[in-house]
């Protein structure tokens, strides 16, 4: 495994100069915040794909049989086992995400993902499936054709008594989609007024904004409207002359303006290398050194034989051979004032550095205080 320094390199700041005062937002108020009590609802049920050309779960699989003679003896067909072509057959979850109000009747989506050993869903038929939720109540009954956004295919063959299999496969063909496949049985209806107040959910503290946003409310509806205690949410009690209908109140809370800083942040995911960057995020003057460290380890076997006319017996030798590289170094200077990380981050990638070495060096910079803003990395 490669050392730290060599992935990274050497970091090393040539002077410091204050970094440049944040540019200013303007943001709606239903941009940064949520009403508590409206969110979606997830369900979840447990169905049979039919209808599969030979695509389907293949070998003991008993989730899918048992399932298949459970709902033909709901239906007064009495099978067993050996009646039944499971490789047509796929045992799958299904799973819909409900809008925060929807009424009885209303259709929904529905995703269908293998259980067993499907090769592919494609032309297949979701059963009726019920659609739970964590109460353990129906809400949703699922049932409809699946189109799946791939496929699969395999080819088997013989050459000279010698047996081939050949297969092709694009995406995922063992997830699928229902569009409109799941028919409402219950009506599901948001809660979020408490009498006659609400609350508005920052997603994660930030004293700023919701100082802001308390003071435009009051300063639109009158004084005690909103007030916060933590930062991360804002409890709201709405006029009189609204409390009736909470829905024109929300309506205009939302579309007043405040004002922020751009935020300076950066996030980076470590297992993708993907790099964001919001805003102009500024940089100190900064000097970086970037050098690789190739170590290359390979086998070789080698035969020993024994003197002739001598007792001893071929051995099979193995011998290791290590070989190592160090690119040369290469340096990127961002000597100028208003240097920002996204000219770091092009500079490094046009010298061919890749995305988790550059990750590092954000790191290392953020480390150093050579950048002003919140790195995050998932």
């Amino acid at each position: 495994m490669r050392p730290r320094a060599a992935l990274a390199g050497a970091l090393a700041l040539a002077w410091a100069l204050p970094a440049a005062p944040a540019r200013a937002q303007v943001v709606p108020i239903k941009e940064l915040t949520t009403v508590i009590g409206v969110r979606p609802n997830q369900l979840i049920g447990y169905g049979i794909v039919a209808g599969l050309a030979g695509t389907g779960d293949t070998g003991p699989s008993y989730a899918t049989v048992q399932g298949l003679l459970r709902l033909l003896d709901n239906l007064g067909a009495y099978l067993t086992q050996p009646d039944l072509a499971a490789a047509n057959c796929a045992a799958v979850l299904v799973t819909a995400k409900l809008p925060p109000s929807i009424e009885a009747g209303e259709t929904v989506d529905v995703m269908v993902s293998s259980l067993g050993n499907a090769r592919s869903l494609a032309g297949g038929t979701l059963l009726v499936t019920p659609l739970k939720a964590l109460d353990g109540k129906t809400y949703a009954v699922a049932q409809g054709s699946i189109i799946v956004g791939g496929y699969s295919v395999q080819a088997v063959g013989g050459v000279q008594g010698l047996q081939t299999a050949d297969s092709l496969q694009k995406n995922l063909p063992t997830v699928g989609q229902v569009t409109g496949g799941a028919i409402m049985e219950r009506s599901v209806t948001a809660q979020f007024m408490d009498g006659s107040s609400l609350t508005l959910g920052m997603g994660r503290t930030d004293f700023l904004a919701s100082s802001r946003v308390v003071q435009a409310l009051n300063q639109k509806f009158g004084p005690g409207t909103a007030s916060s205690a933590d930062g991360a949410d804002i409890k709201v009690n709405l006029p009189p002359a609204m409390r009736s209908n909470p829905v024109d109140f929300l309506a205009q809370a939302g579309e007043l303006e405040i004002t922020l800083p751009d935020p300076s942040r950066v996030v980076v995911n470590e297992r993708t290398g993907a790099i964001l960057v919001g805003g102009d995020v500024p940089l100190s003057p900064l000097t970086v050194t970037h050098g690789d460290l190739h170590l290359a380890v390979t086998e070789r076997q080698d035969a020993s034989q024994p003197y002739g006319f001598s007792a001893g017996n071929t051995a099979v030798l193995t011998e290791l051979d290590l070989r190592a590289q160090e690119d040369q170094g290469r340096t990127v200077n961002l000597d100028h004032q208003g240097a920002t990380v996204n000219d770091l981050v092009t500079a490094l990638s046009k010298l061919g550095v890749a995305p988790r070495d550059i990750i590092s060096i954000l790191q290392d910079a953020r480390a150093m205080g050579a950048m002003q803003a919140e790195l995050e990395v998932r």
